[in-house]
């Protein structure tokens, strides 16, 4: 879980993003992946000290929709793959084709939708 204060207001929040296969939380690696960690000029600064990532309301609303989406795929990717099989679900993510962050988990539903119905939820 990464620990995020809101620089604007004070307020301290959280954003995790859960690998069910693992239990392992994978959105300080993703965010990083994306160039978002480190000092000052990142989009969320660690402070060492208080040991908490520093960053705007904007960036933090923006970096929490995605990654509650992207755990919202990744919930419905095992579930899909337990009924379907892996390799059968794989085979149309990979169809989703390369999207950027932001329309990444749409794309991928909208191809899981055509080859296994619409999302119940």
């Amino acid at each position: 879980m990464m620990n995020v204060l809101i620089k604007e207001t004070g307020i301290r929040e959280t954003l995790q993003l859960i690998d069910r296969e693992t239990g392992v939380d994978c959105a300080r690696d993703l965010i990083g992946n994306y160039d978002g960690l480190g000092k000052e000029d990142h989009q969320f600064a660690y402070d060492e000290e208080s040991e908490v990532y520093i960053t705007s309301q904007e960036n933090f609303d923006w970096w929490k929709r995605v990654l509650d989406d992207q755990q919202a795929l990744e919930d419905r990717i095992a579930e899909l793959s337990e009924e379907h099989g892996k390799d059968k679900v794989n085979e149309v993510i990979r169809n989703a084709g390369d999207n950027e962050l932001e329309y990444q988990a749409s794309a991928i539903n909208t191809e899981l939708d055509e080859a296994f119905g619409t999302e119940n939820s």
